[in-house]
Formats: C-alpha cells, structure tokens, sequence
C-alpha cells in the first residue's frame, strides 16, 4: 500500500515508518508538510498519515490542499493529533480527513489501528471499482442513446394497477425529441405517452402491454402517437419486463422508433399495387370488348361475304346473274370488313399518330366528336415535331379518354382543346361547359380519371381534374418537356 508519512517528531516518524515496512507497506516519510506536498505533485497514495502540529504548514492545511489533488478522493487521510476536544476533531473531519488517530498509543492499539485502516482502504478501492464500473456504463448507455435513432424509455410497473398514469417514468432526450419536446417540456409520467396515442391504436396497444405483463407475451406494436405539431407519426414499440418471484411485473423498458416514412413507401407501394390490379382488369377489359368488336362485327362480315363468295362460285354455271349478284354482295360486305378493321386498329393506336404525331392526332379526335357537340375547338402551340412514342400515346390516351367522357356524359354545347409549350413544359388543357360531377362521389370501379392521372404520373406529369356539378369540368395536364425532341425547322412552316 503506497502510503504518505508526515511526521516532525523524528523518533515516532521512525517507529512508523518501521511497522508500515513490516506490513508490506511502500512509506514516503517526510518532516515538514511542505516536502510532502512537493511529493504528492508527481505521485498517488492511497494512505496519508498526517501530524496536526507541524512547524509551518499545519497537518489540517496539508489534508486540504491535498483532497484539491486529481485522484486525491481515492487517498484515506488520517490526522495525528494530541487533541481530543470534539471541537478540534470536528476541524479534523472538516479539513477533509477520513480519520483521526491520538497521540500517545502503545504498539498494540497502533497495530489495530492499522488493521483498521486496511480494511477501510480496501474498502474505499471497492467502492470506488464499484463506481468507476456504474461510471462507464452510465456513460456506455447514455453514448447508446445518443448515438441510436431509438427513443429509449424505463420505468417501475405498480402492482395491481401496471398502467397507473401517474407513475413516474423515465424518457430519453431522444423519445423526447421523435415527438418535437425539448428535454424539460415533455414530463416523465406513465400517462405522458398513453395520452398521445391515437385514439383509434390505444386499446390495442395498451392490450398488448397488459398481454405482455400477465402471459409474457412479446411487446412488438406499431402505432400512432401526437407530436407538438398536432401531427401524427407513426412508430414501432418494442420492450420488455421483468417479473418477480410471484410472476408480477416490476419493471418494463424498451424503446420506439419512428416509421412514418417506411408507412408511407409502404402505403405507396399499396396503393400501386392497387392501381396496377385496376389497370390489369381495364386492359383485360379492353381486351374483351375488342374481342367482342372483332367477332360481332369484322368476324360476321368476312363470314358473311365468304358465303355469298361460295355461293356465286357454285351458282356461275346456272344463272349468271344470280352469281354476280351474290358476288357484289360479298365484295361489299368485304368493303365493310375492310373500313370495320380500320376502326378497330384505329381505336388502338390511330395511324395519324405514328405518320404526324399527336398535334394531328388530337385535331383528329376533335374532328370526331364535333357531330356530338355544338363546339370544338384546338388551339395549340408547340415549338416540337414530334415527341417520344411513350410520350405522344399517354397525351393522345388522355384526349380520348376526355373527350370520350365529354361525348357519353357531359351533355356540352363548348369544348375547348388547349396545347401549349412554355419552355420546358407541355400543357394540356380539355375543358367544356357541360353537367360536370362531384370528383368525390366517382366509385372506384371507374378507372377514366385514375388513369388520366396515372398515365401523366407515369411520365413525370402532373393531372389535376376540377369539376362540379352544373358547372363543367376543367382538365389540366403538365408535362416536363424531354430534352431529346424532334422540333420543327425553319422550312417547316
């Protein structure tokens, strides 16, 4: 034991210095407290033995201006003195002393005053192990704190009552902060949290708590709770319990992390899946129809004029003009067959749209719906040839689909058509002065608007469609104009 003797009076300095040896002791002895404390500057000891009575610097003074040392807190000091007034020995304790020894003792009582002493020392090395190791991982959890994304949470449960509202219960700064709260603005009570889930997740998040505590059955819950800015976040909860011998809960920690956005990519991702399924069944839908088409209509006609083709071939010997007539019958129905196939590729993919591009595929829808409506206009203004194929089919789609429902539903007497390109944009603009219809009211089984807005979506576009009923319907589409277009020249016109 590293141990500090300060003595003036040389022959108890000795007899001292001569019983710590024989313990095993490593002894520093000076006469004056000023060579002591040059001593202390460069070492540690973990004992300090002390004269009160010193010829300039006194023990007491000593004592203090070592307890103001780094690492001094870990040294036992003991005063030498002749008082015994509990006056003086109060000064004792004051100065910053362990323990006081008096002067004069025999041999014996000074060997169990030692005996003393090591036990305290070992004692003082304990506790200060003790709080060096409660020391690091106070530091080792609150470095985890703060270094997580978690909001860590830790609290006592109250038997029979495990959600007692007013229980006093621990938050960290990080839990604090998830929800907008400043360190002292969020107060550390059971009830802090269970007031700011949302009134529709509470039963079943406070289910599962009570679940956890009675069965010990895994807290995992994902909820909702109300931050400072009157938001709802959500969040993922997870903790754990500890439980007595009567299997009651004693205590309960865990910590939330917040999920809102990992809520909303999967929402997103939900409602793509959705609309994906719509598109599917419309596209299939389409499918039939044209099936339909072909076979109500292309199908009997080719039928049809194949049979009065057999019929003038087996006839042309008996009466030539019963064949001939038989034949003009089939090759007019072949005519109609012909301009029936055109609709239908038409309907798909209009020529006009691959041969001119879109400007000349919507001028041609206007051109078609103008025996429905009193009137149409198109006025356009682009600086662009032609546009990429993609591009060019979801505008033409949009029109169609527009006009279409302008033609089926509006009851219109105006419409107007407005394409326009303002530096790195296109718009589109179908408007009319029909019935309209409340955007809200549209069931899900009617795909038209969805798919305007997901057609534009799909190309960086933007739809917005405004309408009520007895006013009209206003549609308007943005989109970001490619960098690779064909654009027209000079000699274009």
């Amino acid at each position: 034991m590293r141990t500090l003797l300060v003595e003036d009076d040389k022959n108890l300095r000795s007899l001292l210095s001569d019983l710590l040896l024989e313990r095993q002791y490593q002894v520093s002895a000076f006469a004056t407290a000023e060579e002591a404390w040059l001593a202390a500057q460069g070492a540690t000891f973990e004992l300090a033995i002390l004269d009160w009575v010193l010829p300039k610097m006194s023990g007491l003074e000593l004592c203090r201006s070592l307890r103001r040392l780094a690492g001094c807190d870990r040294t036992l000091i003991v005063i030498l003195t002749g008082r015994r007034d509990l006056a003086d020995l109060n000064q004792v304790l004051d100065a910053g002393a362990d323990d006081y020894w008096t002067k004069p003792m025999d041999l014996s009582e000074l060997e169990a005053r030692l005996t003393v002493t090591e036990r305290q020392v070992r004692n003082i090395a304990e506790r200060l192990k003790a709080e060096d190791a409660l020391r690091e991982s106070v530091e080792r959890f609150e470095l985890a704190t703060q270094g997580t994304n978690d909001g860590i949470y830790d609290g006592k449960v109250p038997h029979p009552n495990w959600l007692w509202p007013d229980m006093p219960f621990w938050y960290s700064a990080r839990f604090k902060a998830l929800l907008g709260y400043g360190e002292d603005e969020f107060p550390n009570l059971r009830g802090a949290w269970i007031e700011r889930l949302h009134p529709e997740d509470r039963p079943r998040v406070l289910a599962a708590l009570e679940a956890h505590f009675r069965d010990r059955v895994p807290y995992d819950v994902e909820y909702r709770m109300l931050t400072k800015s009157g938001e709802y976040r959500w969040f993922s909860g997870r903790g754990h319990a500890r439980w007595d011998a009567a299997g009651n809960p004693t205590r309960f920690a865990g910590a939330v992390r917040d999920i809102t956005e990992s809520k909303r990519i999967e929402e997103a991702l939900r409602r793509e899946q959705e609309l994906l399924r719509q598109l599917l069944n419309v596209h299939e839908r389409e499918r039939q129809l044209f099936a339909y088409e072909i076979h109500d209509g292309l199908s009997q006609l080719v039928t049809g004029s194949l049979m009065h083709l057999e019929a003038s071939e087996q006839a042309a010997d008996r009466s030539s003009q019963w064949a001939h007539k038989e034949f003009a019958h089939g090759i007019r129905l072949l005519r109609e067959a012909v301009a029936e196939a055109r609709r239908l590729l038409s309907g798909l993919r209009p020529p006009i749209l691959d041969e001119s591009g879109v400007v000349a595929a919507i001028e041609y829808l206007t051109n078609e719906v103008r025996q429905f409506v009193d009137e149409v206009k198109f006025v356009h203004k682009v600086h662009f040839k032609r546009l990429a194929p993609p591009l060019e089919s979801a505008i033409f789609r949009i029109v169609q689909e527009a006009l279409n429902n302008i033609r089926l539903h509006a009851r219109a007497k105006h419409v107007l058509v407005t394409f326009e390109q303002t530096g790195e944009t296109l718009r589109l603009e179908i408007s009319d002065d029909g019935v309209g219809f409340d955007p809200y009211a549209v069931g899900d089984d009617h795909f038209g608007l969805q798919g305007m807005r997901e057609r534009a979506r799909l190309l960086d576009g933007r739809a917005a469609i405004r309408s009520t009923a007895g006013h009209g319907t206003h549609i308007t589409v943005d989109f970001p104009l490619p960098q690779a277009v064909e654009e027209w020249s000079e000699t274009d016109g």
